[in-house]
């Protein structure tokens, strides 16, 4: 705990007194990243990157491939007009 603590007072201190605005500015932005950094996620995926590879992925290949990268795999539904 005591480390964190530190970790952000050096943050917030470094910097105050420099008289570069972007300095000043670059010592803001590393309080910002000490307080609340930013999230990282990483994904490795195996896909094939050519089209010949893409053609023999069978549907549920393709559907799961589809949710692994965030898109919604069913088709969209007609529109009934009223």
């Amino acid at each position: 705990m005591f480390a964190e603590r530190e970790r952000v007072a050096d943050a917030a201190l470094a910097g105050l007194d420099d008289p570069s605005p972007s300095r000043r500015a670059a010592a803001a932005l590393a309080l910002l990243n000490a307080v609340e950094p930013q999230p990282k996620a990483a994904l490795d995926i195996d896909i094939p990157t050519d089209p010949d590879g893409v053609s023999t992925l069978g549907l549920a290949e393709l559907r799961a491939l589809a949710e692994r990268v965030g898109l919604d795999p069913s088709p969209p539904q007609p529109q009934l007009s009223t």
